[in-house]
């Protein structure tokens, strides 16, 4: 009996495969994939080349086109170590850079204070507009 021990490394996978025909508004797949340092191999529609660059945190092939996605495996296959590594390095670096718990709190919480200086700004406004018409009107009501 032979006993096989694999490491974690070997457990992960070598890319994420996305063959949706369905235009993905935001893939939370490719964040886990990024988040494990897999690159990506997937539809250039939607909303998915914004967020893996093609060649850069993975490869993008043709929606509904079987060549297109044949021959992008195929360049996945015969990639050189290197430029795998470099491909998770990046589809990592990505997920750090701007999809972490952290940074999505910190986009969030933005979004808020700019609505919110928004909003009072445009509450202001009507304020001060407000208090001009009452004033136009004054004489008005004192019988002027």
């Amino acid at each position: 009996t032979e006993i096989y021990t694999l490491s974690l490394h070997d457990a992960l996978p070598i890319f994420l495969v996305l063959p949706s025909l369905c235009y993905e508004n935001f893939p939370l797949v490719l964040l886990e994939a990024f988040s494990l340092g897999t690159p990506v191999i997937a539809p250039k529609h939607g909303a998915i080349p914004s967020i893996v660059s093609d060649r850069g945190q993975g490869l993008l092939f043709s929606a509904g086109d079987v060549a297109s996605l044949i021959a992008t495996l195929r360049e996945a296959l015969d990639l050189k170590e290197s430029r795998w590594v470099e491909l998770s390095q990046s589809a990592h670096r990505r997920y750090v850079t701007d999809y972490t718990e952290n940074r999505n709190y910190a986009q969030l919480m933005g979004m808020y204070e700019r609505v919110v200086a928004i909003a009072h700004k445009v509450d202001m406004q009507g304020v001060l507009q407000g208090t001009a018409m009452r004033q136009e009107k004054a004489p008005e009501a004192l019988g002027d």
